[in-house]
């Protein structure tokens, strides 16, 4: 615990200041709410301000003694000072455990929930991705370093660290990991002053390596999405929305309809992933669109809130251009010069395409957010590649947008859906266990036929079976995610079945 050190006062043309120790520096705190003419008072307010200063010390949050030895200094009474106490109380406690031997975790979990935000506004930025950075560390930096103090870290933890992160990721998946730690410890350095120097040197970060091929869609390919009546139109309007207007995938999911004037045509991101607000005017097929849109779902607060945000580039490249018949072998490789195509890749599909129909880097870096001109110019080289095929631009999404829906055929939504959706596991593992106890049964068709027809939820062991192939499933159903997950646990169950166990059914 640190040790308390005594405060003094003084006198400064009759005005009383207190003389105390903030770390390793002796600060005045002035004190109008005692009078220079009552020493004893004087004496009081001194031992109180520097029990309160020992305290925050102790609790490694000295960067507050100022603060709230100012509002000591000035109160004028003792329900004042009582009132202050009661502050610095529930500050120390949603602190929680810090100072010397706060551990990495205890500081992660500070930066990620964003309190030292809170405490640094002028240093350390609420982060957008803050859930991003709290995923790296939780799956790759605490199992191994997690209960070190962080300043007890050396660059042997973070070699560590490095050397347990799976060498099958990506070249940028890696350095997004060392990058989070690398971050997190130079906040430990400043604001927070937990350490005197960062551990890791400069060069500590994975090098990136060549950048691969962008991926992105050819006008006729993006007509044939809009076009798809088995995808849900809320997902083809949003696909539309993002590859005509570029904006990344989080902005559009997050867009509210207060961000978007309908009337003149204009859209506002004041939050976003740069923090620097932006707004332009929308293409007008989009604007028609949108209108339409919110005629039709007034419930909703935001245009987007029915998509789903688990594995968005899998139910894209896998489900959704699958149904639609894009089938472009490059968009679907993963090779050491190309990325298969995800959802991001549509605004890249707008700088391609806006570029390569004429459109300036400044017109395009006004929608996109980009900081410099030089992210622009990565799509240089496919774009004059796009113009030379002369597509054209992407027709307007009133044009290609069909707003009917149907549900696919079952067994037509994925090329391969071997894997339920995250956090799915149990359910389809307990489906797939019922499943095999109805059509183990020998009166199956009976109870199927005299039970009630369900569409999420439990599901009644006899009618489980009947989901699966009832012919008005496909007309009726509109939860295309309650149909993908009995379809998973229908090949779990299969794929469990012996030869034998396939016969008698």
């Amino acid at each position: 615990m640190t040790a308390r050190r005594p405060g003094s006062a003084q006198v400064v043309r009759g005005r009383v200041y207190g003389r105390f120790w903030l770390g390793d520096v002796r600060e005045s705190i002035p004190m109008p709410g005692v009078r220079a003419s009552d020493p004893e008072a004087v004496s009081a307010r001194c031992e109180l301000v520097a029990d309160t200063i020992a305290r925050l010390a102790a609790a490694g949050r000295v960067d507050r003694a100022r603060d709230f030895a100012v509002q000591l200094g000035a109160a004028t009474s003792q329900k004042g000072l009582a009132a202050i106490d009661r502050t610095i109380e529930a500050f120390l406690k949603e602190s929680g455990p810090v100072g010397e031997g706060i551990t990495v975790r205890q500081f992660g979990e500070r930066w990620t929930g964003g309190e030292l935000a809170r405490m640094y506004p002028d240093h350390v930025r609420k982060k957008a991705t803050a859930d991003d950075d709290k995923c790296l560390l939780e799956q790759y930096v605490y199992p191994l370093i997690g209960s070190t103090p962080v300043r007890a870290v050396e660059l042997s933890d973070g070699e560590k660290v490095m050397q347990a992160v799976p060498h099958t990721l990506s070249r940028a998946r890696r350095r997004h990991v060392a990058q989070a730690m690398h971050r997190l410890l130079a906040l430990a350095v400043y604001p927070a002053k937990l350490l005197r120097a960062h551990p890791f040197p400069r060069g500590f970060l994975p090098k990136l390596g060549g950048e691969k091929a962008k991926q992105y869609l050819y006008p006729d390919e993006d007509a044939k999405l809009m076009g798809c009546v088995h995808i849900p139109i809320d997902y083809r309007l949003f696909y539309g929305m993002l590859d005509r207007e570029g904006m990344r995938l989080s902005e559009g999911r997050l867009l509210e309809w207060a961000d978007i004037d309908l009337l003149r045509g204009v859209v506002r991101l004041d939050e976003n992933k740069t923090d620097e607000p932006r707004s332009w005017v929308l293409d007008p097929g989009v604007v028609a669109a949108l209108k339409r849109w919110r005629e039709a779902r007034p419930d909703l607060l935001r245009p987007f809130d029915g998509i789903d945000d688990h594995h968005p580039a899998a139910r894209f490249r896998d489900e959704h251009l699958t149904l639609a018949g894009v089938d472009r072998p490059e968009l679907f490789e993963s090779t050491e010069a190309r990325k298969r195509i995800r959802v991001h890749d549509l605004r890249a599909t707008f700088v391609t395409v806006s570029l390569a129909n004429g459109k300036t880097e400044t017109w395009v870096q006004d929608r996109t957010g980009h900081k410099s001109t030089l992210m622009i110019a990565r799509y240089r080289r496919a774009a004059r590649t796009l113009a030379e095929l002369a597509l054209g631009p992407l027709q307007p999404l009133g044009d290609v947008l069909v707003w009917e829906y149907v549900p696919p055929p079952l067994g037509q939504t994925s090329v391969k859906r071997k894997v339920a959706p995250s956090g799915f596991e149990p359910e389809r593992r307990k489906a797939a266990t019922d499943f095999k106890s109805a059509v183990g049964s020998s009166d199956v068709a009976p109870r199927r036929e005299s039970q009630p027809e369900t569409t999420s939820g439990d599901v009644p062991l006899g009618s489980f079976a009947g989901r699966l192939t009832e012919p008005t499933l496909a007309r009726g159903a509109r939860d295309l995610h309650q149909i993908r997950k009995d379809f998973c646990a229908f090949e779990v169950a299969a794929e469990g079945m012996d030869p034998g166990e396939e016969g008698s059914t």
